[in-house]
Order: C-alpha cells, then sequence, then structure tokens
C-alpha cells in the first residue's frame, strides 16, 4: 500500500498541475457559475479518489498474498473501491482540519508536535473508514473489526510519520523538486504503515491465528489492547468534532455604550456661580439614600452611606447630578474600604445611576457644588484649595477628515448601535504605537524593550487604578525562558502585591478578567492547553487567588463559540485606556535571537488610545465576555495538565464595572477621529467601517497584511479552474480594492506573508488581484510584495491619513456572517500615522516583489490580457 499510496499522490500532484484539469473545468460556461462550482468540486474529488483507487489496487494485490480466500483481483477491486471511497470523504475534512489548524497556529512549521499529531488524527479516521468497507467486502462482518483495529493502528502511526516527514523537511525546505521527493516518501509511510497492519490480521487468519492467546492473561491483554484503540479512535473523533463543530454564542447585533455619565476633571479652584440645593428627590435619611417621588423605584441597598442630604444640581444637558460625602465604600467581591470620599448618582433615563467617587478628600467634609449658565458643574468643600469641573461629553455629528467622515457614516447605523448612542471619536489622545518584536526603523522614537509590545502592554496593567479586561486568542506554553506569558502575569503579578500592601489605594477593589479565544487546535483535553497555560503562568509569578478581604479578583473566561472561534485582541484598562493588537501572547513574536525555538521575529503591531472611543471598547469586550465560560478551579490546581483538568470546570460569566470606570473621560482636546471597530458573526461594523474607509480613497492605500486571500471556493477552485469573478465568490475587501483602482486611480500597496498556509492563499489572491487590474489597465497602479520576514500584521493606511490597526485580516474567516471575532482601532491623528508608516516603509524596503517569486505567473496573465 505504500507504493500505491505514494504512487497516487504523485499522480493527484500531477494532474492538478496539469492544464488538463483546467481544460476540463472550463468547459462550463462562465454564465454558470454553481454549475462550474459543482463541477470543480466533482473534478478535485474525483482526482483524489482516483489516488485512493490506484493506492488500493497495489494494496489490495499485496494483501492477497496473505489470504487464499478469494482472487488476487478480488482483493484489488475492494480495495480500490474502500480507499476511492475513504480518500474521497477524507479530502475535503482533511484540507479543512489542516487549513484551520496551521492558520490559527502559526507555530505549527516550528512546533514539533501539531502537525504529526493533526496528520496522525487524520490517519486514525481514515483507517476506521477504509479498514471497515475493506473488511466488510473481503472478510465478512464477524472479521471487519480487527481489520478495523488494525486499519485505524497503522494508519494513525503512518499519519504520525507523514506529519514528521512534512515537518522535518516539506516544510523548511525552499526546493520544489525535494519537497516534492519527501512528500512521496511521507505518503509512502504512511500507506505502508497502514497496509503491513492489515497484512498482519489477514495473514493471522490465513494461519488460522488468534492474535492473543485463549487464557485469562490472554484475554486481559485483548480488553486492554482494544480499549486502547477504541480510547484513542474517540480522543481522535472527539478532536475532530470539537474542530468542526460549530458553536454560535448569542452575540449582541447592536452594542449599547454601559457610560453613565462623564467623569470629572482638576478646575485649578474654580467654582461656578449658580450654587446647588438640596433636593425632595434625593436625601439622606438614618444615615442611608433615600429615593423619592418618580424615580423612588431605583436600587440604593447597595449605595454608601450618607451623613447629610446630598447636593443636587442640572448640567446642560438637564441632566441631574447628586454629589455626597461617605466614609465608605464598596468593593469588588464585596466587603468595604473606609476612608473619606465625594460621591456622585446621575439620574439617567428614570433612574439614578450607582454612586461613582469623584474626589478624596482627607477628612471629612460637606461638599460644595454649583454650576454656570453654560451648565458645567464645579464641585469643592469648605477649606479646600481645589476644586473639579464637569462638563458633559460632546461630540455630535461626523469629524472633519474624508476618511474619518465615511467611515462615521458607516458605523452610525442602527444595525450597529442606538440611534441615541453617540460615537466618541472626540477628545482621543494617541498614546503609541506597540511592535513587535521591537520597533526597527531608525525614525522611530519608541525605546526597544526586552519583549517588546508584551513589555509595553505589561506597563499598562500594572498601573491599572479598577480594573483590567484582556482578550487574545492564544497563550503559549510557559518555559524556562522569558515569555510573553510570563510578561503579562508577571503586570498582574505587580498589581497584585499593589492592591495587597495598600488596599486602601484601590477603594473598590481590582478586577482583571483575561479572556482566551477557544482556539482550535489538536489537544487531548480542552481544558487542558490555553487555561493551563494561562494559570500556571499567573501562579509561578505569585499572582493570587480572589480575595474578599482586599477587594482583588482575578477572574479566567475562554470564549463559547467555535467555527468561528474568537480571534480578537485588545485591552481596555479603567474604561479610559484601550489597545486594539494582531499578535497573540506568543513566543513567535520575540526576537529571533532569543533563546528559545519558536522565536521566529514575527512582526506585528498595536494602537493604544486613551479617552471616551474605550467605552466603546468595553461594551465589546462585555459583548465577549458574557458570551464565554468562565473557568473555575477547586482549591490550587495540580500543575499536571491531566489532574488540572480534573480538578477544574466552567461557570457562566457576570458583567460587572465599578461606576467610576462608566464615564467618558476626555484626554486631549483636538480634531483628531479615533473608532474602535468591533466584528462579530452578528455585528459587520469593522466589515462595514473598513469597506467605507477604502471606497473613499482618493490617493494611496498601504496595506501590512499577513493575509491577502480569496474565499474558500476560490482557494478550493483554484486548483481546478478560474473561477472567482464579481458575479460569484470574490470576498468584498478584494472588490473594494479592485474598485478603487479601477474607478478612483488609486495607488496600492500590499506587503503580505509568502510562507506556510499564508503564503500559499496569498499567491492566489495576487494572481487574483492582477489579473482582474491587467484586464483594467490598471495594474501599474498596485505594487504587490511578500515580506521578508516571518510578519502577522493587520494594518491599513488610507490616503496617508486614516490608519487602522488589530486583528482583522484581509482573509475569508475575518469578514462576514460566518466568521471569527476581530477588533479594530481606527485614528487619523497624524502622529499615530507616522509611527506606523515609519515602520511600514522600513519593511516595505526589505520586501520581496510578488514578480520575483511568481513573475512567469503574472508574465502569462499580462501576456493572456
Amino acid at each position: 500500500m505504500g507504493s500505491g499510496m505514494a504512487l497516487g499522490f504523485l499522480i493527484i500532484y500531477f494532474l492538478l498541475q496539469s492544464p488538463l484539469i483546467r481544460f476540463t473545468a472550463g468547459m462550463v460556461p462562465d454564465s454558470q457559475p454553481f454549475v462550474q462550482l459543482l463541477f470543480g468540486i466533482f473534478l478535485f474529488l474525483g482526482t483524489i479518489g482516483l489516488g485512493g483507487a490506484l493506492m488500493g489496487v497495489l494494496g489490495g494485490r499485496a494483501i492477497s498474498r496473505f489470504s487464499s480466500a478469494t482472487s488476487e483481483s478480488h482483493f484489488e477491486w475492494r480495495s480500490a473501491f474502500s480507499f476511492f471511497i475513504a480518500q474521497t470523504l477524507m479530502a475535503i475534512p482533511t484540507l479543512a482540519i489542516v487549513a484551520i489548524v496551521s492558520f490559527f497556529n502559526q507555530d505549527i512549521d516550528v512546533n514539533y508536535g501539531k502537525l504529526p499529531l493533526v496528520f496522525a488524527l487524520i490517519g486514525i479516521l481514515y483507517g476506521l473508514i477504509g479498514g471497515l468497507l475493506f473488511g466488510l467486502l473481503t472478510a465478512g462482518l464477524r472479521r471487519t473489526f480487527w481489520i478495523t483495529l488494525a486499519a485505524m493502528a497503522g494508519f494513525g502511526a503512518g499519519g504520525l510519520l507523514l506529519g514528521l516527514v512534512l515537518r522535518w523537511t516539506v516544510i523548511p525546505s525552499e526546493n520544489e523538486f525535494l519537497s516534492l521527493l519527501a512528500s512521496a516518501a511521507g505518503f509512502f509511510l504512511f500507506g505502508a504503515a497502514g497496509g503491513v497492519a492489515m497484512a498482519l490480521v489477514y495473514q493471522g487468519y490465513q494461519d488460522q491465528r488468534t492474535v492473543f492467546p485463549d487464557s485469562t492473561l490472554g484475554r486481559v491483554v485483548k480488553f486492554v489492547f482494544v480499549g486502547g484503540l477504541l480510547l484513542l479512535a474517540l480522543i481522535a473523533l472527539s478532536n475532530v468534532l470539537d474542530l468542526i463543530r460549530i458553536v454560535r454564542p448569542d452575540l449582541a447585533t447592536q452594542l449599547v455604550l454601559p457610560t453613565e455619565g462623564t467623569g470629572w476633571v482638576d478646575a485649578a479652584g474654580a467654582t461656578g456661580s449658580i450654587a446647588a440645593e438640596p433636593s425632595d428627590e434625593i436625601s439622606c435619611e438614618n444615615g442611608r439614600i433615600a429615593i423619592r417621588g418618580a424615580n423612588a423605584e431605583t436600587d440604593v441597598s447597595a449605595w454608601a452611606p450618607c451623613f447629610a442630604d446630598p447636593q443636587v444640581a442640572t448640567d446642560s444637558e438637564a441632566i441631574r447630578h447628586a454629589v455626597w460625602y461617605t466614609n465608605q465604600v464598596t468593593r469588588a467581591l464585596g466587603g468595604t474600604t473606609t476612608g473619606h470620599f465625594i460621591m456622585e448618582s446621575i439620574l439617567n433615563n428614570g433612574t439614578w445611576s450607582m454612586p461613582a467617587i469623584v474626589a478624596l478628600p482627607d477628612q471629612m467634609v460637606e461638599p460644595i457644588l454649583s454650576g454656570t449658565d453654560a451648565g458645567t458643574l464645579y464641585l469643592t468643600w469648605e477649606g479646600a484649595e481645589q476644586s473639579f469641573s464637569m462638563t458633559p461629553y460632546q461630540c455630535d455629528g461626523p469629524p472633519a477628515g474624508a476618511i474619518s467622515q465615511a467611515v462615521y457614516n458607516a458605523v452610525r447605523s442602527e444595525q450597529f448601535r442606538p440611534a441615541d448612542d453617540l460615537i466618541p471619536h472626540c477628545g482621543n489622545r494617541f498614546d503609541r504605537m506597540h511592535f513587535t518584536p521591537n520597533p526597527k526603523a531608525p525614525e522611530q522614537t519608541l525605546e526597544p524593550t526586552p519583549l517588546g509590545a508584551f513589555n509595553t502592554v505589561a506597563d499598562l496593567i500594572s498601573n491599572a487604578q479598577y480594573e483590567v479586561n484582556l482578550v487574545n486568542m492564544q497563550w503559549d506554553a510557559p518555559s524556562e525562558f522569558e515569555s510573553p506569558g510570563k510578561a503579562i502575569a508577571r503586570a498582574v503579578a505587580d498589581l497584585y502585591d499593589k492592591v495587597k500592601a495598600h488596599p486602601e489605594n484601590y477603594p473598590r477593589g481590582m478586577t482583571v478578567r483575561i479572556l482566551l479565544g477557544n482556539l482550535p487546535e489538536p489537544a487531548v483535553l480542552s481544558l487542558a492547553d490555553q487555561t493551563h497555560h494561562t494559570i500556571t503562568d499567573l501562579r509561578n509569578e505569585g499572582v493570587g487567588p480572589s480575595d474578599p478581604e482586599i477587594g482583588w479578583s482575578i477572574q479566567l473566561g475562554n470564549y463559547r463559540g467555535n467555527l468561528p472561534h474568537a480571534h480578537s485582541k485588545f485591552m481596555v484598562v479603567d474604561g479610559e485606556t484601550a489597545v486594539a493588537a494582531g499578535f497573540n501572547i506568543s513566543y513567535l513574536h520575540l526576537d529571533e535571537n532569543f533563546p528559545y525555538y519558536l522565536d521566529l521575529g514575527m512582526t506585528d503591531m498595536g494602537l493604544q488610545m486613551t479617552g471616551p472611543v474605550a467605552q466603546t471598547v468595553l461594551a465589546a469586550y462585555d459583548d465577549l465576555w458574557t458570551n464565554s465560560d468562565l473557568i473555575t478551579c477547586w482549591g490550587n490546581p495540580p500543575a499536571a495538565k491531566l489532574l488540572f483538568t480534573l480538578f477544574c470546570g466552567t461557570a457562566p460569566t457576570e458583567v460587572y464595572h465599578p461606576p467610576e470606570v462608566l464615564r467618558f473621560r476626555v484626554a486631549e482636546e483636538n480634531d483628531n477621529a479615533a473608532f474602535a471597530l468591533h466584528h462579530t458573526f452578528a455585528h459587520l461594523e469593522s466589515d462595514e467601517a473598513l469597506l467605507a474607509a477604502i471606497d473613499a480613497a482618493q490617493e494611496t492605500i498601504d496595506l501590512f497584511q499577513v493575509n491577502f486571500s480569496l474565499s474558500t471556493p476560490c482557494l478550493a477552485l483554484s486548483l481546478v479552474s478560474d473561477y472567482c469573478t464579481e458575479e460569484n465568490f470574490a470576498p468584498v475587501y478584494m472588490l473594494a480594492l479592485r474598485d478603487a483602482v479601477i474607478n478612483h486611480d488609486v495607488h496600492v500597496r500590499v506587503m503580505m506573508e509568502e510562507s506556510a498556509m499564508n503564503g500559499i492563499e496569498n499567491r492566489t489572491g495576487v494572481i487574483w488581484f492582477y489579473k482582474q487590474l491587467a484586464a483594467a489597465g490598471k495594474e501599474d497602479n498596485i505594487e504587490l510584495r511578500f515580506s521578508s520576514h516571518k510578519m502577522h500584521n493587520k494594518a491599513m493606511l488610507v490616503d496617508k491619513d486614516f490608519l487602522v490597526v488589530g486583528s482583522q485580516n484581509f482573509h475569508y474567516s475575518a469578514w462576514g456572517p460566518n466568521s471569527l471575532t476581530e477588533y479594530n482601532i481606527a485614528t487619523d491623528d497624524p502622529a499615530a500615522v507616522q509611527q506606523f508608516l515609519n515602520e511600514y516603509e522600513y519593511w516595505w524596503n526589505l520586501a520581496i516583489p510578488v514578480e520575483d517569486v511568481i513573475g512567469s505567473e503574472l508574465e502569462a496573465l499580462r501576456s493572456y490580457q
């Protein structure tokens, strides 16, 4: 069977490369796209099945020598039929599994274990189908069980060998001929292992030998052997089902801002001219706040106590504010903090909001609240040298920039947010870009750090005042070396130590939420991978468990969805500062001279903004957190993965934020715009925003995108036909880029990944894009380059004015209603644009023009046009 499998692989390879298949597919007219689709699938599966039939013929002939029960031809055609069916049935699942695992496990070409495990699982399922059919057709029902078990064991082992060959020889090789030979050798081992295993069983039937002695020990061994194989099959099936099982959580179609008001700022001693007065609607009775009148249903049971009636004033938006002094506030997880606090409650939609701390006097005081004719409120107290002011946050209408206006109009739609919810694009401050492995451009003023962006993001975490909300798809396993996971965990540990040492500095306590993306990867036990990595790093760095005594709450969640899972990577701190990024918490982003085999120097970036836009990010985080499972562990779970799983389980998540977090806080008065763009299968805001930005482009579009690929049918059928056109399955982002070039004469630069699965997909995208523009005579408007380094970036700059950075690839998995979760932050701040451009131009100058890699194919297209 080994020779048949190797020969079948080579025939499949050359058939799919030959013009015969494309000629056959081209017989269907372009006016029948769905017939093209079905015909293309038929050709593809038929070609794959043909390889299986050839293996079956040769394998059946070889196995027939171990059995005289029937003729050689009997074995040949039954084996051909069995493995034609097995290979045809397994073709699309195999491609899907390998594509999913490869795409979302960027370390698969350097991590020694993942690819062999994937092919071992595929081999077991292949053996189950092929062995079952072959056994039934050649040996009868009674003997099929052992033949099937042998096929599963043999092809499972063969899959492991195939994966090792591909990992050690094919992936690192740049020689196509040597890669082809190595692949053929791997498929030979795959087929040989399965064939030998089945031949041994047929030999046993021929010699009338039993596999196990008819004794107590033999029966025990038989039980253990069969049970082990069945367990392996069950694990394989479970893993495959976990990878392909569709789970769609109840994500929001509209995002509602959680914001309850505007934050107070230092007023340098200034006060208002209109004094506030107590009001009958809210008062202090027996040391507790009491609500009367139409708003009496407000629940005040958890409110801070009082010593005098609150002062009440109305702001410029006709919203009522009540302030009072208290000596204690409630912390996270319950409990109280004692001290001196001035509290504020806001009458929103008929309900008084949960009181928030607005000032910290050094003794018991009586607040003095005042206002102005313009509606700005001022707060001070007797003997105070300081004062605070609050002007309601306003951000009416679109921003000034042309691209920003187009994006504003796209996200203003009521399908994404209520009509009365504002878009907080005003008053935001660009803080910095975060680069992995470090900023490289000589023009950058950003200082490098040992772990690049992971150190700079960690600094944000350790300086939080109320809460940290972090979501990331992947958290790599701990090791003896320094790691991104350790850096993040150490920042959380530093924050924990601060809260523990001085809880009075954190009157609301501290909540840290870490949300993982339910990454699809081969694993024996689902809780024994990403969650285990995270908890291990946190524990190793000294992060304590949740502690009501000091108000410390540490929560770990795992997104509930699968196919699609969560690909978002962002963080929001104190409802005020947010980072949207493309990098996972992974070694792959560390400098190549880092002492660990997974360090690839993979570039990526994040964009950090402070201001009201963070409230939009908080709403998106709550959407994901609500649709996730809280990881709960009994006691202190053991470090061993298997035992860890026994001690940990899941529970529903709950959304809670301290009221101080739910405030718009203007960071900087400027004319720059900022948008936070959420994408889920239920909420396509980011898609529409990016398409609007592309459509509004007038001069240039610069893409720093690891992916530049077509949709799923386009990728599969590119093997047999030129299928993708505007009328069927070309993705919207490719069509938008094409139309920007053709309709607006925009110049487009794309820098993309050249290696591994991304590289394969990107070549297909490049050829399609080039062909479309060549047909319109616009091929000189595009510059396409493969990155000279490993990259993972997802960024776009439009007209050198509007920058988008985040997790959303130009890949079919990141767009439309059957896609992953994604997150971007966009801005037209000149400082952000310049930091991005510095880095982009540095890497662009090192990138490889696509003509140097696939020039012959592009020249053929040019000649054809």
